[in-house]
């Protein structure tokens, strides 16, 4: 089940971001360390500003999604919930709360998510390179319109 998220619910999702994080960034030819979400001011500070659903099920929670304005600020699946489909489901969930186009931005390297994204209408519209704890990553930003 998708609801919106809780304070309660915090450190599950801390806990889903930094076992899912450096996965995103596994196939980058550098290596990066994690920066956990509880340390980590910025991330966490605008993670906590935008509109959060959390997928629990049987009293776990799985994944969650967040939504700032016209982006999808993340999008985080446990690694062993991965394969389900909860991914998609946040995905179509967070689409449902955003009026007019969406946006995201997706390390350039990380197919798999890429592919969720393009099979859900998303197309590329820019690549750039971004700082994660002061090593450079190239990103794409893509849209979907809504």
């Amino acid at each position: 089940m998708i609801r919106d998220y809780s304070a309660s619910d915090f450190s599950a999702i801390a806990a889903i971001y930094n076992a899912s994080k450096l996965d995103e960034l596994r196939f980058e030819a550098k290596t990066f360390t994690l920066l956990p979400l509880e340390q980590d001011d910025k991330r966490r500070s605008a993670l906590l500003a935008a509109k959060i659903f959390v997928y629990e099920k049987q009293g776990i929670i799985k994944g969650y999604s967040a939504i700032s304005e016209n982006t999808l600020q993340s999008l985080y699946v446990a690694p062993s919930a991965r394969g389900q489909g909860i991914g998609r489901l946040l995905l179509n969930h967070a689409l449902m709360h955003v009026k007019g186009d969406i946006t995201l931005q997706v390390v350039e390297s990380n197919t798999p998510s890429k592919q969720l994204y393009f099979s859900c209408g998303f197309v590329d519209v820019a690549t750039y390179d971004v700082d994660y704890n002061g090593l450079m990553v190239s990103v794409n930003k893509m849209l979907k319109h809504n």
